[in-house]
């Protein structure tokens, strides 16, 4: 098991072939490889895998979230959203 940092548990934003994703990265330095977990449970960790050719970039570091839910009436229905 690779050891992990308080660094490694930041939520990243990274480049892969498939697009840019928001993950949880650990680092395996003895393998070589970069662990990127998922924060939707319905994913699977990717295995980034220096050895393999697999390429990725660290765009940067989440800092902050905000979720912001927007309720309108609709003056048609009544107060309905």
């Amino acid at each position: 098991m690779a050891a992990t940092t308080a660094g490694d548990r930041l939520k990243k934003l990274v480049r892969l072939q498939d697009g840019i994703n928001l993950k949880r990265i650990q680092f395996d330095h003895h393998r070589q490889q970069v662990l990127l977990h998922p924060f939707n449970v319905d994913y699977r960790v990717q295995v980034v895998d220096s050895l393999q050719g697999d390429d990725i970039s660290l765009i940067g570091t989440m800092v902050m979230q905000l979720r912001i839910k927007i309720e309108y009436k609709n003056p048609d229905n009544m107060g309905s959203v």
